[in-house]
């Protein structure tokens, strides 16, 4: 039963309430462990036109695929999570360095960039991040989420189809 209240029902990642858990998990271990890593806020832009244009189904539908290219691009170890709506999240462990999450990143903007093809019809979208990074901090998950979705708005305000890191923790 908690599992399955943990996971979205129409992609079958993580949702809200697992991400928080995993979120908080995760930064307890990176405190403990002194290891860098980092938290990934995005939505899909243009996800309302898609919707009204071709409905609910294909709304869906291109929220099951970005889902389907999101856990493609990403680590096998990387979280991905479905907050709601067109909202993202993706929990990076154990991270090297800030570049490596950088990378996955432009390579997150760039999959996305590629059309959708929902049941013959072609849909082209793009994504937008807020990337935030974390080692030891005390702070509480919510902060950590709060600045990654800050970094979001400026991408979004940037133009849309591109990411904002912030600053790397050392």
């Amino acid at each position: 039963m908690l599992q399955l209240a943990q996971v979205d029902a129409l992609t079958g990642l993580s949702n809200r309430a697992g991400f928080q858990q995993k979120l908080s998990d995760a930064m307890h271990a990176s405190r403990r462990q002194q290891h860098l890593m980092a938290v990934m806020y995005m939505d899909i832009d243009r996800f309302k036109p898609v919707n009204d244009t071709h409905g609910h189904g294909t709304g869906d539908a291109l929220l099951r695929a970005f889902a389907q290219r999101l856990t493609q691009t990403m680590r096998a170890t990387d979280i991905i999570a479905r907050l709601g709506g067109d909202e993202f999240t993706i929990i990076m462990e154990q991270i090297t360095r800030p570049d490596d999450a950088v990378v996955l990143a432009e390579k997150i903007v760039a999959a996305m960039q590629q059309p959708f093809d929902l049941d013959g019809i072609s849909v082209r979208i793009s994504a937008s991040i807020g990337l935030a990074f974390y080692r030891d901090e005390d702070i509480p998950p919510a902060v950590l989420l709060q600045r990654a979705d800050v970094l979001l708005y400026q991408a979004k305000q940037d133009g849309r189809n591109t990411y904002r890191a912030g600053a790397a923790v050392v």
